[in-house]
C-alpha cells in the first residue's frame, strides 16, 4: 500500500460500525464527519539483544484522548528491523494468532507476528491495520523478539548477523500512519432492536414498531412510526441495520475460536 494515498483510507461521508466490547450482541453505528492524516515514529524504549524478547510496551503517545466515541483512529505501521513484532489491542490481549496457537511462546515465535517482509518501514501493509477508540481500545501495545542470528535460514531469507538493537544507536522503530476521524453517532442495534443516539433511552423493534423504555421497561406502541418523524437518526439507523445503506464494519478485538472444534 501507499499510506499517502487517501483513497485507501476511511474518510468523510463513510458510515462505520463495530461490535461493542462490553456486549457482543450490540453493534454501534457512526458517520464520519472530519478526518486528518497523522504520522508518528515509535522508538523502542530499551536495548534488545539477539534471541531476547522485549515488551509489551504501551505506545502512550498514540493514546486516543478524545471523548468516548467521538474519534476513531485508523492506523497502520511499518517495521524497520529484523524482529518478530507482536501487537496487543486491547493492551492485555494478544492478536493475530490461530485457535490452537493464540500467541507466541519460547518454542514457537512465528505466530501472530509481523516483520519487515510483511510490513516494510516505508510501505506499511494493510495487514497491520488496527483501530483506536475510547473507551473500547484507547491504546495499542507492542512487544517483539529479536530474531537476528536466530534460526539461521529457517524462513528462506538467509543468515542474519547476531545484532543487539540499542535504544540510542540502532533502535527498533515502528512507522505509524494514522487517519484521525471525527464521528457522529447514529445509534445502536441490540439483537434487532434499535436505539437512535438522539433517543438514547428508547429501544425500538423495527419489525413491530414497538418501543421499550430503557429506564422503566414501559412498552410504548407505534414508537418506530413516531421516531421517523421526531428523530434525526432513527430512519438512517434502521436502513443501516437492514443493510440498505453501505457501511464498513470494523474489528476492534480478536476474532476468537475454541482450541478444539465442537
Amino acid at each position: 500500500m501507499d499510506p499517502t494515498v487517501w483513497s485507501d483510507w476511511l474518510k468523510e461521508g463513510y458510515f462505520v460500525s463495530y461490535q461493542s466490547t462490553v456486549d457482543a450482541a450490540t453493534r454501534k453505528y457512526f458517520f464520519i464527519t472530519r478526518r486528518e492524516w497523522s504520522h508518528y515514529e515509535y522508538v523502542w524504549p530499551e536495548d534488545v539483544a539477539p534471541g531476547v524478547s522485549s515488551g509489551p510496551f504501551t505506545v502512550a503517545d498514540l493514546e486516543n484522548t478524545s471523548a468516548p466515541e467521538k474519534q476513531l483512529w485508523q492506523l497502520v505501521f511499518g517495521v524497520n528491523k529484523q524482529v518478530y513484532l507482536y501487537t496487543h489491542v486491547p493492551t492485555d490481549v494478544d492478536r493475530h494468532g490461530v485457535a490452537k496457537k493464540p500467541k507466541q511462546t519460547a518454542a514457537l515465535r512465528q505466530v501472530g507476528h509481523y516483520e519487515p517482509g510483511i510490513s516494510p518501514w516505508h510501505q506499511p501493509s494493510w495487514l497491520t491495520e488496527h483501530f483506536l477508540i475510547r473507551p473500547d481500545t484507547p491504546f495499542i501495545a507492542v512487544s517483539c523478539f529479536n530474531r537476528a542470528g536466530y534460526a539461521w535460514g529457517d524462513d528462506g531469507y538467509g543468515d542474519y548477523r547476531a545484532i543487539t538493537f540499542h535504544h540510542g544507536v540502532n533502535p527498533i522503530k515502528l512507522n505509524f500512519h494514522l487517519a484521525k476521524l471525527e464521528l457522529e453517532k447514529i445509534g445502536e442495534e441490540t439483537e434487532g432492536k434499535l436505539t437512535p443516539s438522539d433517543f438514547p433511552k428508547l429501544q425500538v423493534d423495527p419489525r413491530t414498531g414497538v418501543g421499550t423504555s430503557l429506564e422503566t421497561g414501559e412498552v410504548i406502541n407505534a414508537t418506530a412510526s413516531r421516531l421517523r418523524n421526531e428523530s434525526r437518526y432513527y430512519e438512517c439507523l434502521e436502513n443501516l441495520y437492514r443493510r440498505l445503506i453501505p457501511q464498513r464494519p470494523i474489528t476492534l478485538t480478536p476474532v476468537r475460536a475454541p482450541a478444539t472444534a465442537t
